[in-house]
């Protein structure tokens, strides 16, 4: 007599059983936090998690950080800082310097940067008083700084967020992209990227305060945003046109719904500051551009793109001859024209310039396009691929480069789509999602017109920032230098993908654990 046959196992039962496990999991994970959560606690948590991961990397031996690209010489003359003399036979971008000299004193135009540097500089002498400069006294001004900034970026896009599970996975999620260790390792060099990094996320930090109804938290959010706008814009020369476009988003704000008149006059006078600063950066601050830059723009910018290179020369009055120099790069290990070549600083350098090149692109806009594209791969790629992250003394390999709390970074550079188009998309279902649509009042939050406003415009500011910078720094240099200069277009695809990821999670509802 045959046994009875077991029943068939649904596949579909064993899915919704796991389904209303995980359910039961994320509501006994909001009851047990219910009274202990608020927004402020959840923004805290990812603080410090990315205090834990600073620490790792920048203060636990190995010591993370970023080798001289051959940009920093001006930094160091500008600050008064050289090379010991074992450093000084060290291959260029090979390894990571921690400690140098101090040296003669250069001051070279205005740059909070390095005043930042100095800073650290004094700080130190007060610990050591050995003549020697550890540049993670810098590092350590760098995070107590950082910090905060972390605070204002999480606090905001935990803002509207009601139950633990779901503002759980956002700082989880934040902490991996704003404590990523490309970005850490900037804080124990002496490139200004660093200073940017900080700088812009507090200048997020401060927009998205600015959702709050009550017009004193507006206000300060205005002058949080005016101050830390800035100073980004007086980082660097070309950081200028950051303070340009974070002075129109304030523009934005003189008619803000449910604003007071005095956040009106505030929102003018910040505007005002915003644009002072960023002439004043343009007139007088630091750049790390040369000639060999210039020579790029042309070389790796204007003729890479052109289906005729003698005839583009042409339009710029250059020697059609000087077509050879297509794809040229001074970086190259055997480069065949140099920047101070007297013929070609006087017959092709001496024939154009940034402005002139800036209306070229105008005038052909689908060879710029191209030149942008390659511009926001670069700022998907966060890591430098000929700067190392160790000390020689570790004996780790030529350029070798970190591995930990990279997580983020590799995503970023090896499985998202890398182009503008990309981000188009994103604000384009941004967009939608603010639009109430008739069969779909279940999906959309309610929105006061101010909060709508204030999300829209932050997101369109972190495209537009990025995408102004770089331009300039296309103009400037072309496509030699693009993995050099990302970090404000960099920074900003993390802001615009924080901002949707976070949008999008809190539109499905999927961590209330709700029916």
């Amino acid at each position: 007599m045959s046994s009875p046959q077991k029943p068939k196992k649904n596949p579909k039962d064993a899915f919704q059983g796991i389904g209303r496990g995980i359910q039961r999991f994320i509501k006994g994970y909001n009851h047990s936090l219910a009274k202990v959560y608020s927004p402020n606690v959840a923004a805290l948590t990812g603080v410090l998690l990315v205090l834990v991961i600073s620490v790792l990397l920048l203060f636990v031996p190995p010591f993370v950080g970023l080798a001289d690209d051959g940009s920093l010489s001006e930094v160091m003359l500008g600050t008064g800082i050289g090379y010991r003399q074992d450093d000084l036979s060290l291959p260029t971008g090979d390894y990571f310097v921690r400690v140098y000299l101090h040296s003669t004193y250069q001051y070279q135009g205005f740059s909070v940067h390095r005043q930042l540097v100095r800073a650290a500089m004094w700080l130190d002498d007060q610990f050591t008083h050995d003549n020697l400069f550890d540049v993670r006294f810098l590092a350590l001004i760098y995070l107590a700084m950082y910090l905060p900034a972390v605070y204002l970026v999480l606090r905001g896009v935990v803002a509207r967020v009601k139950v633990a599970a779901e503002a759980t996975s956002l700082v989880i999620i934040g902490a991996l992209i704003l404590g990523d260790g490309t970005v850490i390792a900037c804080f124990n060099s002496l490139y200004p990227e660093a200073a940017i990094e900080i700088f812009l996320m507090y200048c997020l930090g401060f927009c998205l305060a600015l959702q709050h109804e009550k017009a004193g938290w507006a206000q300060l959010g205005l002058i949080g945003l005016a101050m830390a706008g800035s100073m980004l814009a007086l980082t660097e020369k070309h950081c200028a046109v950051a303070g340009i476009v974070l002075a129109v988003f304030c523009a934005r704000q003189i008619k803000m719904e449910n604003g007071t008149s005095q956040t009106g006059v505030l929102s003018a006078v910040c505007t005002f500051v915003l644009l002072i600063t960023s002439l004043a950066s343009v007139q007088y601050g630091v750049s790390r551009f040369t000639d060999a830059s210039k020579l790029h723009a042309m070389t790796n910018g204007v003729l890479l793109r052109s289906n005729n290179p003698a005839d583009t020369l042409e339009e710029f009055n250059i020697d059609p001859r000087f077509e050879t120099l297509t794809d040229m790069s001074s970086y190259a290990d055997y480069p065949y024209a140099l920047s101070g070549n007297p013929e070609i600083k006087r017959d092709f350098l001496g024939n154009y310039t940034t402005g002139s090149i800036a209306l070229y692109y105008i005038r052909h806009p689908f060879a710029f396009s191209g030149l942008l594209d390659l511009g926001t791969k670069a700022a998907f790629m966060s890591v430098r691929n000929y700067v190392g992250n160790y000390e020689v003394s570790t004996g780790m390999g030529e350029r070798a480069k970190n591995g930990l709390f990279v997580f983020y970074s590799n995503f970023k550079g090896n499985t998202m789509p890398q182009t503008i188009g990309f981000l188009l998309i994103l604000l384009i279902i941004y967009w939608s999602l603010f639009r109430r649509r008739r069969g779909l009042q279940h999906f959309v939050v309610r929105w006061t017109l101010r909060e709508r406003q204030i999300m829209l415009d932050t997101f369109l500011c972190l495209l537009a920032m990025g995408i102004a910078h770089m331009s300039v720094v296309i103009c400037l240099s072309g496509t030699a230098e693009l993995e050099r200069y990302q970090i404000i277009y960099g920074a900003c695809v993390d802001g615009l993908l924080l901002l949707f990821l976070a949008e999008i999670l809190h539109r499905l509802n999927i961590l209330s654990a709700e029916e």
